[in-house]
């Protein structure tokens, strides 16, 4: 009796040993599953991880048609984002969203994640991962798919706030950033500001005229018409083409109330054009720039 006892236990623990073996594990090894446990991920490299770059990334390749796969993710240094969908079809309009992201890391596996944090409460995260320069690969926490997106050279924006925020590259002047089209540019040179819709008392603007600093100035200050006697003799100077090939210079024929109260026959003259790169452009392969001092064309790529 004592010898079958002794075999039952040894046959016991035999049994037990894959039991306990099955009992561990690593939960990072089996797909993608439930990761909600996360803390804050520190900026920088201190932890020897990088982070992605500020900017515009965009889906590399077409999704499928009804996938609803983000197209769009632009990463601010004010930590706000915006994110556009791929339409779900040729004629619909893509979904998007706007809200706050922060980088974050799983307690327990070693995920990082870009969590995002709509107006809504509502949270979105995206685990990523970073396979090689401008790259950026995403997953969505609720999904196993993979998406591969591209640090865009067209950098999004809705204003010119979000083009400052995308740590864009531009040429090495005094300037400032503009954005149209739903996209950011750079222009040399500070513009002067000058509010259209508040002229002098008893007077207004009259004929914007086009100029290589915007799109459009305010034009001539009009203080009200004189009766031609008031003005004298016509001046008999000549009307000229300005060197912008748009606008001409010299008399109106009109006889107008100045700023100071006189009458004085109006005289058109050209909006102040540039001799240099900004208007007269650069080659193929180069691009205008302030290089020490003026204007001047460099090579594509090269910086003053």
């Amino acid at each position: 009796m004592k010898a079958t006892h002794f075999v039952a236990l040894c046959f016991t623990a035999v049994v037990a040993l894959p039991a306990v073996a099955c009992s561990s594990g690593n939960p990072d090894s089996s797909g993608s599953p439930a990761d909600e446990s996360e803390v804050a991920d520190p900026d920088g490299k201190a932890d020897g991880t990088t982070k992605p770059a500020f900017g515009t990334y965009e889906l590399s390749g077409s999704p499928a048609s009804g996938s609803a796969a983000l197209a769009l993710l632009v990463l601010k240094s004010d930590h706000t984002v915006h994110g556009q969908y791929a339409p779900s079809c040729l004629t619909c309009t893509p979904g998007h969203f706007d809200g706050t992201y922060k980088f974050t890391k799983s307690t327990t596996t070693s995920r990082r994640y870009i969590r995002i944090e709509l107006p809504s409460n509502d949270v979105i995260r995206y685990e990523y991962k970073l396979p090689s320069i401008g790259k950026l690969k995403l997953r969505k926490d609720t999904s196993s798919a993979w998406i591969t997106m591209a640090e865009s050279s067209d950098h999004w924006c809705a204003a010119a706030s979000d083009c400052e925020t995308q740590d864009i590259i531009h040429p090495m002047c005094v300037g400032d950033f503009k954005c149209e089209d739903s996209s950011c540019s750079y222009q040399c040179g500070i513009c002067p500001i000058i509010d259209c819709a508040a002229p002098p008392e008893g007077c207004h603007y009259e004929g914007g005229v086009s100029s290589p600093c915007d799109k459009q100035t305010c034009g001539h200050l009009v203080c009200g018409e004189c009766d031609p006697s008031e003005c004298g003799p016509q001046l008999g100077m000549p009307n000229t083409l300005c060197p912008d090939g748009v606008n001409y210079s010299g008399p109106t024929g009109k006889c107008l109330k100045q700023p100071s109260g006189s009458c004085g026959w109006e005289v058109l003259s050209c909006p102040d054009t540039p001799a240099d790169c900004r208007t007269t452009g650069c080659s193929s392969g180069q691009y205008c720039s302030f290089c020490w001092g003026s204007y001047a064309c460099i090579p594509d790529g090269a910086v003053c």
